[in-house]
């Protein structure tokens, strides 16, 4: 499992700009036992938060718990990828206090447009 979720890390965050994935946090669970490997693919950090802190991944903690709105803890994760990203769809574009209402695609989306908008401006003429 492990080489597993390294490989599905680096398939996540190898597209995205680099100024979008500065660092990944982790939890310390031992599916990021090659975390090295992942930092030497990437150039991308990866951070451990400290062992019984939660707060060191709120937006982890918050997400876990909107997940389970729809999968409760006694509930098997259903195998069907549609299924997962319909619900990973829902999740995505519900509005986050924490984002200032806004969906987490919308925060994601400005920093994409802020690296393309200089190319799109008009020079200011000199005259």
């Amino acid at each position: 499992m492990v080489q597993e979720v390294c490989c599905a890390l680096f398939q996540v965050v190898k597209d995205p700009p680099a100024h979008l994935r500065r660092f990944l946090t982790w939890d310390r669970g031992t599916e990021l036992a090659q975390h090295a490997a992942l930092t030497l693919q990437t150039d991308m950090p990866v951070y451990f938060a400290h062992a019984r802190s939660p707060w060191e991944r709120g937006t982890n903690e918050k997400t876990n718990g909107l997940i389970r709105d729809h999968l409760p803890k006694s509930t098997e994760i259903p195998g069907d990828l549609r299924c997962l990203r319909a619900m990973a769809d829902r999740l995505n574009d519900r509005l986050r206090a924490s984002l200032g209402l806004k969906t987490p695609g919308e925060v994601l989306t400005e920093p994409l447009l802020q690296e393309t908008e200089p190319f799109s401006r008009s020079v200011p003429s000199t005259d």
